[in-house]
């Protein structure tokens, strides 16, 4: 196994934000990172330019991709079917396929004209959206076909030139997008129809999440606060989670129950229940805080069977931890 994995327990029981293992084979910065459907693996990719896929039990490599292009900025792995593909938003202006059984690559989707900064599938795997320094949101099919652009969007003279986020509504049939324009859109994917825009935030915004249940966003960004309001409105909670550094990154546990964020050094988990009133639904006095970061953390997953998160950093490592205490073996996925 290589020097640079660092597996840290090997079975007993866990608390919360053990650390399983460490991976550090990529080369620069890791700026995204994604979990298979089933749990079992995890790839990786950033600013060398690779796809890294590793087993998420044992941090062992399963393969690795050299796309020939300078930065790889957002991977996202398909949903459940009988073909696994993981799409990334590249340097280059491409958005690329490949089948991870057969490792072969879709011809490169064409259509953005600068870099793409973010990707996502559909919920049913058929379309994938992608957000870039052009402006706009594309969809495309799995087979290459792109439908007409979103272009709602407006460049930011003073901040910068690109949409840095997009999310898919549970359901498919909407998508949220947000950037530079420190405005969070949402807008329905079949019409283009824009339905609400969300101008709380000052400063660039990072990242967005629509939460399982489609009912709330999340949004993170520059002005160091993550923001979570109900979708289709621009109803918010009455005061956002504030943070000391911006943040990059967040992520809804799979039920729900949970959010995280991911700024310089760490990674926080926050409780939330939606079944509360709009404004008590954050629980905010008591979040968890994983410190084990020594650099600025870009990227943050739920595993599919929310028994582990996995967070990537500036200094080339991406950590994989308890996201829950267990009393199972961490050889059990």
């Amino acid at each position: 196994m290589s020097d640079s994995f660092e597996h840290h327990f090997l079975q007993g029981n866990f608390q919360m934000g053990a650390t399983i293992y460490t991976y550090a084979e990529h080369t620069d910065w890791i700026y995204s990172v994604a979990w298979s459907p089933d749990s079992k693996r995890v790839a990786s990719a950033g600013r060398d330019g690779t796809i890294r896929i590793w087993d998420a039990t044992t941090g062992g490599k399963v393969v690795t991709y050299r796309e020939n292009v300078s930065c790889i900025y957002s991977i996202d792995w398909s949903p459940d079917g009988n073909e696994q593909y993981i799409a990334s938003a590249n340097s280059d202006q491409t958005v690329r396929i490949r089948n991870v059984s057969s490792g072969v690559q879709k011809t490169p989707l064409l259509g953005h004209r600068k870099p793409v900064k973010s990707v996502a599938w559909s919920p049913n795997g058929k379309l994938i959206a992608s957000g870039g320094d052009d402006m706009t949101v594309r969809i495309w099919t799995i087979d290459g076909e792109q439908l007409p652009p979103y272009e709602g969007h407006t460049r930011n003279k003073w901040l910068g030139k690109g949409i840095n986020a997009v999310a898919w509504s549970p359901n498919g049939k909407q998508i949220a997008s947000a950037g530079d324009d420190m405005i969070v859109q949402i807008w329905e994917v079949s019409t283009r129809e824009r339905i609400c825009l969300f101008r709380k935030h000052t400063k660039r915004i990072n990242t967005v999440a629509w939460s399982p249940d489609g009912k709330w966003v999340a949004s993170a960004g520059g002005d160091k606060t993550v923001w979570i309001w109900k979708a289709g409105t621009e109803e918010d909670l009455s005061v956002p989670i504030e943070h000391t550094d911006t943040v990059m990154a967040v992520a809804w546990s799979p039920d729900g129950k949970k959010l995280a964020f991911a700024s310089r050094k760490v990674v926080r988990l926050y409780d939330v229940n939606t079944t509360n009133t709009f404004t008590s639904a954050l629980n905010t006095e008591d979040p968890f805080s994983y410190e084990h970061h020594t650099n600025w953390v870009r990227a943050v997953a739920w595993a599919p069977n929310m028994k582990y998160i996995a967070s990537a950093d500036d200094d080339k490592k991406i950590h994989v931890w308890h996201a829950a205490e267990t009393h199972e073996s961490s050889d059990d996925n």
